[in-house]
């Protein structure tokens, strides 16, 4: 792989997708929140600190940042590529089979957007940049 890419799942991912992701040999770094050592009730800036300097790109089903202040500014601060999935309240294979469909445009924004961004995703795998 000529470049490296490293996706973060927060915690509202949870750990059944990265977990699912670990087994398939994706093209890509999987991390998560709970796999990081990250403490559940960790607040969003602290943990985006952290990730932030690593060059991850994060990934959630928490479509709020943009509108919080310390999380603004450490997205800002590190230069974090971030993604609101869809399907939050799907079950476990529909997140995998829509965040699989999302992956190539995840990869191309990754790629070619400049950071800090907040893209939203839809149930129709439309994105939205919210910042």
């Amino acid at each position: 792989m000529a470049e490296e890419l490293t996706l973060f799942f927060d915690r509202c991912v949870g750990k059944q997708l990265p977990l699912a992701l670990l087994q398939l040999n994706c093209p890509f770094e999987v991390k998560y929140h709970q796999g990081e050592g990250f403490k559940h009730n960790t607040q969003d800036d602290v943990w985006l600190h952290t990730v932030g300097p690593k060059k991850w790109v994060v990934l959630s089903f928490d479509a709020k940042w943009q509108d919080e202040t310390a999380a603004t500014e450490a997205i800002a601060q590190h230069k974090i590529g971030c993604f609101y999935l869809y399907g939050a309240s799907s079950i476990g294979f529909f997140q995998l089979t829509s965040f699989a469909l999302s992956y190539r445009k995840i990869r191309e924004l990754t790629r070619i957007e400049r950071r800090p961004f907040i893209y939203k995703i839809d149930g129709r795998n439309r994105f939205r940049k919210v910042l």
